[in-house]
């Protein structure tokens, strides 16, 4: 080893606690584990629900175009808007040329994203209390423009 290599227990340490990627992860599994949990008595994951609030914001669009917007992979998009179709939250409806999809929210969708209001407003308290007020609004601030210049609208 030379004077300069490090030890793999110093590069784990390094990693462990400097690594923004795994703060990231971190702190994505603590806070969506706040909104999974206040959304159960709706049986609806956060996943789901920022699918259905990203319908809402955009109208009538193709599934691509949500996975895109959300960057979700196609996996977990396919596998959340099929879990969504059986429980009545949305539609599958042919696109225009006969080949492409659109995605259309159901009135049980809508009553959903009705009911989920106070159990969204419950988590995101208990959000800004987890991160703190300057926290919260760091994460937004931060996340509005990483998609501002990251993700396609």
């Amino acid at each position: 080893m030379t004077k300069n290599s490090k030890t793999i227990e110093t590069v784990a340490r390094e990693m462990g606690e400097e690594c923004i990627g795994i703060r990231v992860r971190l702190l994505n599994r603590v806070i969506t584990n706040l909104y999974d949990n206040a959304f159960r008595p709706l049986g609806i994951t956060t996943n789901q629900m920022s699918i259905l609030i990203s319908m809402l914001r955009r109208g009538f669009t193709a599934p691509g175009e949500i996975g895109n917007f959300l960057q979700m992979e196609k996996s977990t998009l396919s596998r959340n808007l099929d879990r969504m179709r059986n429980s009545g939250w949305l539609e599958i409806l042919q696109g225009e040329n006969g080949r492409s999809q659109r995605l259309q929210m159901t009135p049980k969708g809508r009553k959903v994203v009705e009911q989920s209001l106070p159990l969204w407003r419950f988590a995101q308290k208990e959000a800004k209390q987890i991160l703190g007020e300057h926290g919260a609004a760091s994460v937004c601030e931060t996340a509005n423009d990483v998609w501002s210049k990251h993700i396609p609208k």
